[in-house]
């Protein structure tokens, strides 16, 4: 009877194997590589947790964007408030153009060649944005530098913000960052 028994069991199923989310492949394909981040929606009625994430990424109002590293950390918060920011893999022009038109020193003066030469060991604005972008420098070496960019409203405004790309605004954009970075920088 124990032979009936084995012989009429179900088979187990094959072991099906799943495909990788979207943001599972955003996680491995930006991961070591430097990141911008843009919050696209306002405060009104943010769970605690995601807005505490963003505060920790420095996202603290709507049009802000900052500079990350992707690491598993970072992919960890920017999945978490997707709802919120849009992000993606930023390239070498995008970082020197937020770098030498948006950045501020304290008194909200804008980044000179003289505050980088004194406070730094670059020579201009030009020559510290190409080290961010390439990976060789950070923000932090050059002090009182703010990590947050205020950035416009991009021209023609914002698909819906209540959507994730490329259906809406918020949500992995990849490369598609850099359009809506370049819109948003005046």
């Amino acid at each position: 009877m124990a032979e009936k028994a084995e012989k009429t069991r179900a088979k187990p199923a094959a072991k099906h194997t799943k495909q990788p989310s979207a943001t599972q492949i955003a996680k491995k394909a930006g991961e070591g590589k430097l990141a911008v981040a843009v919050r696209i929606r306002g405060t009104k009625g943010v769970r605690v947790t995601v807005s505490r994430t963003l505060e920790m990424l420095g996202l603290t109002r709507k049009n802000h964007a900052v500079l990350v590293k992707a690491t598993p950390a970072i992919n960890g918060m920017l999945n978490k408030a997707k709802d919120y920011i849009s992000w993606g893999e930023a390239s070498a022009d995008t970082v020197a153009k937020l770098i030498e038109k948006s950045a501020r020193v304290p008194g909200n003066n804008p980044l000179s060649d003289k505050y980088v030469s004194e406070n730094s060991g670059f020579k201009t604005v030009k020559e510290f944005s190409k080290a961010v972008a390439e990976g060789v420098a950070d923000m932090a070496v050059v002090p009182g530098v703010k990590k947050v960019f205020r950035l416009q409203a991009p021209t023609k405004g914002f698909t819906t913000t209540k959507s994730l790309y490329p259906a809406g605004a918020c949500g992995y954009r990849g490369d598609k960052i850099n359009e809506l970075v370049q819109k948003m920088i005046r």
